[in-house]
């Protein structure tokens, strides 16, 4: 054979083994950057964060372009209070797609943790505008229930900021937007509930109430929440059951005694108020309220003395009313 048209084959086969190559080098490394980040997702699963969030840091060493690696590794950092972390998460994922909702939606949900309400708000407006063509789509069909569980998610995340701000009306709309998509999740009416308190539309709190009870009845919030309730339509005794079933499912909770404590004066239970308003202070020691509130107690007992001492103590501790109370009765 010709020595130049053999080094010219050599040459044109060179490049093609090379090519080849490279192709394979690529798929080799997808497979293995799709296996890490599939074992990332199963470590989430198990809660395994630290695990979750090292397979992910490897995706995004393989490829720095792999949006759901960042957008994952960000919420993972937001459940583990790492909130800063998971912002710088979610700002890289915006660099590689500037249009994806979900990543709106959870620096949404991360602002809302650090009190940026307004910046939260504007995420989750921004989310909700991405998808708005689709929303609109499926609600014109009656068929909102069948939407992805981020259209809720930005809803009730919205909702939320909204009621941190006090802006109860629209909170209220955000959260029925977000029962209609999702109406077995406790959580929207649990919300719902507490901005329409806030409203005093205490009936309709009730409802909201009865039906995230419903839904999750172990919930020693929604029973608390509930009580609240039913203490601003004076409905005492039903106030006094739904405290007692807080209680009993979490005793930890310093102002679950505490208006217990204030049911139970109002009922004349004077004895029974000051023993909840003493385990509200053996749990929080510098609980201001409940040393006014035992001191009213025992003053209605007829025991001056330590009705001075428990003001004496909630003046100490900052409450204003008991400063009354001292120069009224303490003389």
């Amino acid at each position: 054979m010709n020595i130049k048209k053999l080094y010219l084959a050599v040459l044109l086969f060179l490049p093609l083994c090379s090519l080849a190559q490279v192709y394979n080098q690529i798929v080799d490394n997808k497979h293995y950057r799709d296996s890490i980040y599939d074992h990332g997702v199963e470590s989430r699963k198990l809660l395994d964060y630290k695990g979750a969030i090292d397979d992910y840091t490897k995706v995004i060493s393989i490829d720095p372009t792999f949006i759901s690696a960042y957008v994952n590794r960000g919420a993972i950092r937001d459940i583990l209070q790492d909130y800063n972390g998971a912002l710088e998460d979610y700002e890289q994922a915006l660099l590689i797609n500037p249009n994806k909702a979900e990543v709106y939606r959870n620096r949404g949900n991360t602002k809302e943790h650090l009190h940026r309400y307004k910046s939260a708000i504007a995420d989750f407006n921004k989310s909700l505008a991405l998808d708005s063509a689709l929303y609109d789509s499926y609600f014109s069909k009656g068929m909102v229930q069948n939407l992805d569980s981020g259209f809720y998610d930005a809803f009730y995340g919205r909702g939320n900021a909204e009621n941190d701000l006090a802006d109860y009306k629209s909170a209220i709309a955000d959260y029925s937007k977000a029962i209609v998509l999702q109406s077995a999740v406790a959580g929207a009416y649990n919300n719902r509930a507490q901005a329409k308190l806030a409203v005093n539309d205490n009936r309709g709190a009730i409802d909201d109430f009865n039906k995230a009870i419903t839904l999750n009845p172990k919930s020693a919030e929604s029973y608390y929440n509930r009580g609240t309730a039913e203490v601003e339509i004076n409905d005492d005794k039903s106030a006094l059951a739904d405290y007692n079933i807080a209680i009993s499912l979490n005793n930890k909770i310093s102002g679950f005694y505490n208006n217990r404590g204030i049911v139970r004066v109002d009922l004349k239970d004077y004895n029974g108020a000051i023993a909840d308003y003493t385990k509200a202070i053996a749990l929080n020691p510098q609980y201001a309220e409940a040393y006014c509130n035992r001191g009213v107690a025992n003053f209605l007992q007829k025991n001056k003395f330590n009705a001075c001492a428990d003001w004496k103590k909630a003046s100490d501790l900052g409450n204003p009313a008991a400063d009354g109370y001292i120069r009224q009765y303490c003389k």
